[in-house]
């Protein structure tokens, strides 16, 4: 007699970055081989297309797209979210959320719904700068919220003593796994070859990429800035931006307003940026905060020297001065010496580069991703 098919929903915070949905999309490749029928639920007021993509590679997932946005009230909101939840019946709710304040809503609909087994990957932990003593009814109403959750998942250790400190949660309920990508696949002699013309960039011209969504978190404009100082040493140097979001318009002007504008260059959300990665000569990843970055971890599996900016989600993959450089973030002048360093320094590019596919493969492999998210399932199927 064949075992009954747990039903397992992942919900899609409004929040979410692509990198998140991403992540999703990876897991699903793994847990559409076990025994779950799969339903994604995306918060939002519009489809996604990396969505549509899943769903053209996995028929069998149903994809809900749910408008429970603001301005509609939070007390609505999770009323329709209860209602979808219980139309859905799911034995397994996996939450994506930003951070842990902007998702109570979905945290109390799953609580309400009495969904059998809720987790919540949290994408972003901060250390609170203020006490909620002002607010104590609101701290001990969420206090409460987050011990319904049977599981947490981060991605660093980090995290997780911000999560057990500063939130009260208990240490077994929180587990950290680091996300992953599939070193097999994205390895130099894996990657078709392209050339510079294909993508209708300059060919011998030192080539700076950051890629991700243009939004502030990013920090785009510190790297358009940096450009300046770098220019005063390479005056042919490129600047690839490959993304698309809200701050585009804004970040287009800034970028006419630097030294060589025509130097910098905006490319739109690639489906392939593996094809684009092996041409590149330093990644740039200089965020203000990072849930998780896979464009990090192509550039670092597709032997690209990094620099990135030392912030807790970002230093716990590059190790400074061994497989990438880090620089504060928000200094546009630290993060240009990094990058004219790397430039510079044939030896150092060469090391990080290396050590950057060695840490990939050894620490953030895809299968112990997936296998490890798993078990957070199967514990309860």
């Amino acid at each position: 007699m064949t075992a009954p098919r747990a039903h397992l929903v992942y919900i899609i915070s409004p929040q979410s970055q692509i990198d998140i949905i991403h992540a999703i999309a990876t897991l699903v490749d793994h847990m559409v081989t076990l025994p779950f029928d799969i339903t994604i639920v995306d918060i939002a007021d519009h489809p996604k297309p990396a969505l549509a993509a899943i769903q053209r590679q996995h028929p069998q997932v149903n994809i809900i797209m749910i408008e429970a946005m603001p301005p509609m009230s939070w007390f609505k909101r999770v009323r329709v979210l209860i209602n979808a939840l219980r139309a859905i019946r799911p034995s397994i709710v996996h939450l994506f959320a930003d951070t842990i304040d902007t998702s109570l809503d979905l945290i109390t609909a799953c609580w309400a719904a009495q969904v059998p087994w809720r987790i919540a990957t949290v994408a972003n932990v901060f250390a609170r700068s203020t006490t909620d003593g002002a607010r104590p009814l609101f701290a001990l109403i969420r206090g409460r919220l987050l011990q319904s959750l049977h599981e947490f998942i981060t991605f660093t250790s980090h995290a997780k003593t911000i999560l057990v400190n500063e939130y009260q949660l208990r240490h077994d309920l929180v587990r950290v796994i680091p996300i992953g990508i599939d070193s097999q696949t994205y390895a130099l002699h894996a990657i078709p070859t392209r050339q510079r013309h294909d993508f209708q960039l300059p060919s011998e011209s030192p080539l700076i990429v950051a890629m991700g969504p243009l939004v502030h978190a990013k920090g785009h404009a510190v790297l358009i800035h940096a450009m300046d100082h770098i220019w005063q040493q390479i005056p042919e140097a490129q600047l690839l931006i490959v993304g698309d979001g809200p701050e585009s318009k804004e970040l287009l002007v800034q970028a006419q307003h630097r030294l060589f504008p025509g130097q910098i260059h905006f490319m739109g959300a690639l489906s392939q940026p593996q094809l684009l990665m092996p041409l590149v000569d330093v990644f740039v990843q200089p965020s203000y905060s990072e849930p998780m970055s896979f464009h990090l971890l192509l550039a670092m599996a597709l032997e690209r020297p990094v620099v990135a900016a030392s912030i807790p989600n970002i230093s716990a993959i590059v190790e400074s001065n061994a497989s990438g450089l880090l620089v504060r973030p928000g200094d546009s002048q630290a993060l240009a010496s990094a990058i004219l360093r790397i430039w510079h320094d044939a030896q150092l590019r060469i090391n990080v580069s290396l050590n950057a596919r060695t840490r990939v493969s050894q620490r953030f492999e895809l299968r112990r991703w997936q296998h490890d998210t798993a078990a957070c399932y199967r514990v309860r199927t």
